[in-house]
């Protein structure tokens, strides 16, 4: 009996072993699968910028045997030919400023790409920076670093509401109708979210003087 117990608790510590290995498998499976998603994306969005290109060469070549075409058959036709001239250049040059103003379009949305994911990044340094400095929870603080405008000065006003690490005191409210019931993490993210809404600013504030602040 106790041999058959002493498999059986081994058996259970394999089994939790092997859970964890599995775990971790699947962490390094759903980074790897990640990354694989944004490369076939990058594939993807190229393969639609040359079949993009290509429609356009092919378009632009469409029109161009067609006005030869339509040239050739008025040649003999002064008055009509230049009418005719007079109307192609018109619509190439529609065509050039539609094109330019495509181009410009996108190179916006890049930069607009590049200002946003820079600003994030801005904003993920103060945050850990200023975590590490007043001693609170990184991950908490780069959160809500996210609804600011990332100066240090913001995020130092937020981390000095969090907690110190360790400290396991809790907000006990005198009322829940006052503040809706919702815990001091989520209500002081609702008020950074949107600071201009009514009650948002009502149940920070209330918090706030239940806290002693």
């Amino acid at each position: 009996v106790k041999t058959s117990a002493k498999k059986e608790e081994t058996s259970e510590k394999e089994t939790d072993t092997f859970t964890k290995e599995q775990l971790e498998e699947a962490k390094r499976n759903a980074k790897s699968d990640g990354l694989a998603e944004v490369g076939r994306l990058k594939t993807e969005n190229q393969k639609l910028v040359t079949n993009q290109q290509k429609l356009n060469v092919r378009i632009d070549k469409f029109y161009k045997d067609q006005d030869e075409a339509e040239l050739e058959a008025n040649r003999d036709k002064p008055d009509q030919l230049s009418a005719i001239k007079e109307r192609q250049s018109r619509r190439t040059a529609e065509s050039d400023l539609d094109s330019v103003t495509q181009e410009r379009d996108e190179l916006k949305e890049k930069q607009r790409g590049y200002d946003e994911l820079e600003a994030k990044s801005k904003k993920e340094k103060v945050a850990i920076e200023v975590a590490n400095r007043l001693d609170v929870d990184v991950k908490r603080l780069t959160k809500l670093a996210k609804f600011t405008d990332g100066s240090t000065e913001v995020i130092e006003e937020i981390a000095s509401e969090l907690p110190k690490k360790g400290d396991k005191k809790e907000l006990h409210p005198d009322s829940n109708k006052t503040i809706g019931g919702r815990d001091w993490e989520r209500v002081q993210e609702a008020f950074i979210k949107n600071p201009d809404d009514k009650k948002n600013k009502e149940r920070y504030l209330e918090m706030r003087k239940a806290q002693g602040r």
